[in-house]
């Protein structure tokens, strides 16, 4: 293993060079985006499964996104690189590599692999690129949606429906707040995760193109362009003013807002699969059963999408070798689409595949919690749709910090969701300006 970072500190071309002089002992050489332990210690493992089967060597380095984006980019054009990387399915990072001839195409490979059935239509949709044609460009690498979770237990004894339509979820807010219960936990404090709740409708509601061209740096659009962002804010304005949402939002933080859900003070709360720890402790049969679903759409007639991060991928560089291409196509299938190779993600580190796995529910050790969040995303990668981008990183640090402060502002009534959506266009407009 080598750690990419002690390189980033030299000149970019110094990186480079070192990198090119790397390779020239190996049969295969693979730059992975991960700095965590864990995460290193699987991709060792299954490496040296790999290449003991295969009676190889290869050189596996690793390091953080920035790093790796910033030395990968110059490093294949310049002829060099690695077999096979890791970056971000977006189309300003993997998307730009394609269009530069960077990557080599994956198209056949998926079909001569069998990995067209394997991995879900969400997870080839987001190696793929409209101005590229039908190329397939990469295997991604995991998936993880902001959805809703729901206390199955007031569910059944109430006889709602599961919150898996709009229809059944506006059902099940109205019982709730009949029954003198908050209908959505949710916390306004903190400022990364205070927006979750407006970015669920926002992509309950608009397709995530749309979403995207209007959040980002890059994009073209902003807010004020489609009347359905306004739509968006006014129904959060809505459910706090009809008191669906906790009294004082403002002053509950995040972790606070999954201590409300669990303590039976709200039906649902739109929170991740990084809460399914917290959830399966918090499992009382009978009374809290947390269940995770995808945020169900207002709109369905386009792809079922859900606030999140498409999450890396996998990809061969356009210099690998004849020799070295079925090396590293082979290993791609070892370390991250064969079910043995998913499975240990899943279960040893809680990484949701983008492949369809047949789980014996017996592995689950009876967390129902995290099983529902496993097939909550399984339903995202099957319904063709994606997760949307992160909003709280909306287009850069400074139009975030008016977007996060805009949603408490929201909540305590201070901006009117007209006033909220001019901010936050100004913003858009002054960031893409500089």
């Amino acid at each position: 293993m080598r750690t990419l970072n002690s390189f980033i500190k030299l000149s970019l071309i110094s990186s480079v060079l070192a990198f090119l002089s790397l390779t020239l002992a190996q049969d295969l050489e693979v730059w992975v985006a991960a700095t965590d332990p864990d995460s290193i210690a699987i991709y060792e493992r299954l490496n040296a499964e790999y290449a003991e089967a295969q009676g190889i060597d290869i050189e596996i380095s690793f390091t953080d996104d920035t790093n790796l984006n910033n030395v990968l980019r110059v490093a294949i054009a310049s002829g060099g690189g690695p077999d096979i990387a890791m970056m971000d399915v977006g189309d300003a990072n993997l998307g730009a590599m394609a269009r530069a001839g960077l990557v080599y195409p994956l198209t056949s490979a998926y079909q001569e692999w069998g990995w067209h059935e394997r991995v879900l239509p969400a997870g080839i949709a987001v190696v793929q690129y409209g101005s590229l044609g039908d190329e397939i460009w990469a295997v991604p690498v995991q998936q993880e949606a902001n959805g809703l979770w729901y206390n199955a237990a007031i569910f059944r004894d109430n006889g709602w429906a599961p919150p898996d339509t709009w229809e059944n979820f506006i059902a099940a807010a109205e019982g709730a707040h009949a029954l003198g219960i908050d209908a959505i936990s949710h916390g306004g404090k903190t400022l990364e995760t205070g927006t979750q709740l407006l970015a669920s409708i926002v992509y309950s509601l608009i397709p995530a193109d749309i979403v995207t061209d209007a959040s980002t740096l890059e994009g073209t659009s902003t807010w004020g362009d489609d009347p359905r962002f306004l739509e968006a804010a006014q129904i959060l304005v809505d459910w706090n003013e009809g008191g669906w949402l906790p009294e004082n939002i403002n002053s509950i933080d995040h972790d606070g807002s999954v201590t409300h859900f669990l303590q039976g003070k709200a039906a649902m709360g739109p929170m991740g699969p990084w809460q399914a720890s917290a959830m399966a402790d918090g499992w009382v049969d009978g009374v809290m059963e947390p269940t995770f679903l995808p945020w169900p759409a207002i709109d369905t007639s386009f792809p079922l999408t859900n606030q999140g991060a498409p999450g890396n991928s996998l990809w061969v560089s356009a210099n690998v070798s004849k020799k070295a291409l079925p090396l590293a196509l082979g290993w791609i299938e070892h370390i991250n689409i064969k079910p043995e190779a998913q499975q240990a993600w899943l279960f040893e580190l809680g990484v949701l595949p983008m492949t369809r796995e047949d789980i014996d529910p017996a592995k689950f050790g009876g967390n129902k919690a995290f099983e529902s969040v496993v097939a909550g995303h399984e339903v995202l990668g099957l319904a063709g749709g994606t997760s949307g981008q992160w909003l709280d990183s909306f287009v850069d640090p400074a139009a975030a910090e008016v977007f996060q402060n805009g949603s408490q502002r929201l909540f305590a009534g201070v901006w009117t969701p007209e006033e909220f959506i001019e901010q936050i266009v100004n913003a858009t407009n002054a960031s893409r300006a500089q």
